[in-house]
Formats: C-alpha cells, structure tokens, sequence
C-alpha cells in the first residue's frame, strides 16, 4: 500500500516537535526549581544587623537568629572611684599574715573572707593566699598597691555578691598571679578559672594599674556583667583575658591583653 507524503510529512514532524517541547517544558522545571532554591538559600543567609552605638552592643547567631541589644548602663557606684577612709576597713597584707582593722572581714587559713557589705581598702604582698567575698551586699574592694599571690586559685574570687566594684588607686600598682593548677573547692566543679574570678557583676575602675598573671586559664572573668570604667589594666593569660557571661563593657582605661 503506498503511503500518503502529506500524512508522513506529518507524523515526522510530531515526532520532532514533541521531543523539542518537552525538552523545554523540562528546562523551565529545572529552572524554577533552580530558582527556588536559589532563593531559599539566599533568604537563609541573610542575617539582621543593627547599627553599633557607644552604650549598645548587638549580636547575631547563625542563619535566622534574632539580634540581642544589650544596653549597658553605669550607676553612681561603678563611677565612683572614691573612698572614706575612715569608715572602711582596712586589710594589710604583709607576706602570709593578714591583719584586718575594722568589720566585715575575717581571716580562715590562708583566705580573708570578705561577709559584709561595705568598703574595703587592701595593702602590702600576700604571698599566697586568697581574697574570698561572700557577701549578699555590695562590696567595694580598693586595691591600694598590692601584691596578691595564689599557687591553687584565684588571687580575688568572689563567690557571692550584689555587686564588686574594684578600685585601682591612684598612682598604684596592683599584681595578680595565680598557679598553673588550681585545688577546685568540689570535685565535679569547673571554677573559678581565672586569676580575678566573679560570679556576680564586676566593675573596675580607678586611675591605678592591674597587672594579671594568669597561668591556670583567664585573667579576668565575671559569670554576670563586666563592666571596665577606668585603669590601666595588663592581662597576660593561657587561655581569655576578658570574660563576661552577660557582656564585657568597656567606658574607658588602658587595657593591654596578651592571651
């Protein structure tokens, strides 16, 4: 039987079109789908930002996370570098004996436990030893060129607080130097780790100089807020030189980190 040209012409052209439309039908697929997740992936890397200001620090986690603004605010007390000296109590240091005038201070071995609120003005070298606060108050600590040396912790470790404040005096020159191993107080515990060690908010200020020689881990570190007012402050650490659970906030001073 012989074949009609116009229908063969037909079906071959069907048979060219349809494969040729398919083709594109596919590539427009593959296409949006490209597109899609072109678009997903740059959605997810996309990250908020704000604007950094003097008294406002942001942060953003990974892909997706909220920015955390955290205003840091200063009271009276972290500005006030001043003290009485005739209400506070004075603790002379002088090799491995402590001599406390005045309340709220006590000695226990080798540490001066620190109970009460109030100020505290600290002089001298102690040899190894420890400054403890545990006190529900707020506690005013002036180091007044002092020497403080602990083999198995923390030189200063406040265990409990309102708040410290640390004074550096004037014309002053102020050393903390702790050992290459610490004697924790429990066994399943990890700090203090560090040379000056807060767990509640710490601020420094004054005119005075800090000078922290942190074997063990940090220099300084407070499990609240760390506030630095003033000071010229030298950390030379094994492992941080600053470390605020909250924030480390810096108004002014000199600080110098080698960690």
């Amino acid at each position: 039987m012989a074949s009609n040209p116009k229908s063969l012409h037909t079906r071959t052209l069907r048979t060219r079109i349809l494969p040729a439309l398919l083709a594109v039908l596919l590539s427009l697929t593959l296409l949006a789908s490209c597109s899609a997740q072109q678009s997903s992936a740059m959605t997810n890397d996309i990250t908020p930002s704000t604007a950094a200001t003097p008294t406002t620090a942001s942060s953003s986690g990974s892909s997706g996370a909220a920015v955390v603004d955290v205003s840091v605010t200063y009271d009276n007390d972290d500005l006030d570098a001043t003290w009485d000296a005739a209400t506070a109590t004075t603790i002379s240091l002088a090799g491995s004996i402590p001599t406390i005038t005045g309340a709220g201070a006590a000695l226990a071995t080798d540490q001066v436990i620190i109970a009460s609120a109030g100020t505290y003005v600290l002089t001298g070298t102690l040899d190894d030893g420890q400054i403890v606060v545990n006190s529900d108050g707020i506690v005013h600590i002036v180091l007044n060129g002092v020497s403080l040396t602990c083999s198995t912790g923390s030189p200063i470790y406040v265990m409990k607080a309102k708040k410290v404040i640390l004074t550096l005096a004037d014309d002053t020159t102020n050393t903390l130097t702790d050992g290459a191993t610490y004697v924790l107080p429990y066994a399943e515990s990890d700090e203090p780790d560090a040379a000056l060690f807060s767990k509640s908010d710490l601020t420094i200020n004054g005119t005075g100089s800090l000078v922290v020689d942190a074997n063990y881990k940090n220099g300084i570190t407070s499990k609240d807020e760390l506030r630095i007012v003033g000071g010229t402050i030298d950390v030379t650490a094994v492992s941080d030189g600053l470390r605020g659970r909250d924030f480390v906030a810096v108004k002014g001073g000199t600080i110098t980190v080698d960690s």
